[in-house]
């Protein structure tokens, strides 16, 4: 017999990650959206601001993420209210404000069909 697909080994978790977890286990689902979107590690912040279904009031908090990239990644996630990437559409970083209003362009056009 001939094993063809081997699934590869998991991944270990990110230390962050871990200790995130770990202070979320009695703690609501809006508490772990918080300790992971207010984590000391970017990595952790960023994983929160591409997910399609972040709360709003997350994605308020990251929307003002000393870190450009979270507030890029947070611009270009379509999941995130119109009135927040109206905000990010204002940023100091090109980047983010072009991938703002890029992502407000694509919601307009869902409206609209």
């Amino acid at each position: 017999m001939t094993i063809t697909n081997i699934a590869p080994a998991p991944q270990p978790l990110h230390p962050a990650l871990i200790d995130t977890l770990a202070r979320s286990i009695h703690a609501s689902p809006m508490e772990v959206w918080w300790n992971l979107a207010t984590s000391r590690d970017s990595k952790m912040r960023l994983k929160v601001a591409v997910t399609r279904e972040v709360p709003a009031k997350i994605a308020r908090l990251l929307a003002i993420d000393p870190d450009p990239g979270v507030r890029r990644s947070l611009a270009a996630n379509s999941g995130v209210p119109s009135s927040i990437l109206a905000i990010l559409a204002a940023d100091d970083e090109s980047e983010v404000r072009e991938a703002a209003v890029s992502t407000l362009a694509g919601k307009g056009r869902e409206a609209a069909q």
